[in-house]
């Protein structure tokens, strides 16, 4: 009997996605019985290294070709070139979707930081989330494990 090497690879990686998993559970577990159940205070980076990270994910963002292929596969179908430059419509459609993506993302930048503020100065919402997380990875790693297409 010959043993495919792609569906070898396939169970492979879905073996070793499985045991990390578990490892990320246990650790959230873990981090939820610690006696304090805080997590150590974040220091905030300085402001030339905050541009730094924000143009490297900037970067980052622009050369995934994922969201191109999204693009490239989405937009056509609201295309139509009866009612003009398909090219500006292109850019009207990439602009609209821009714009509310801003919207959505800054709404969750700006409350990123009460909400962690919030979560820091609470030990008992830390271990609440720390079981929360830790279940899920663990569901996450039986799920892969036992997924057998």
């Amino acid at each position: 009997m010959l043993i495919d090497p792609g569906v070898a690879a396939v169970d492979v990686i879905r073996v070793v996605g499985a045991v990390y998993l578990v490892y990320l559970a246990i650790s959230s577990f873990r981090a939820a019985a610690r006696s304090d159940g805080l997590d150590p205070p974040q220091a905030r980076p300085e402001p030339g290294r905050a541009r730094r990270i924000f143009g490297r994910a900037s970067l980052t963002n622009l050369a995934n070709p994922k969201v191109i292929a999204f693009y490239l596969a989405f937009f056509p179908q609201f295309i139509d070139p009866a009612r003009g430059n398909v090219t500006a419509q292109f850019f009207a459609l990439g602009a609209l979707f821009i714009v509310v993506g801003l919207g959505v993302d800054a709404s969750a930048g700006l409350l990123a930081g009460p909400l962690g503020d919030f979560v820091r100065r609470r030990p008992a919402v830390q271990r609440w989330l720390h079981r929360l997380s830790g279940t899920v990875f663990a569901a996450l790693a039986v799920r892969l494990a036992t997924d057998t297409r």
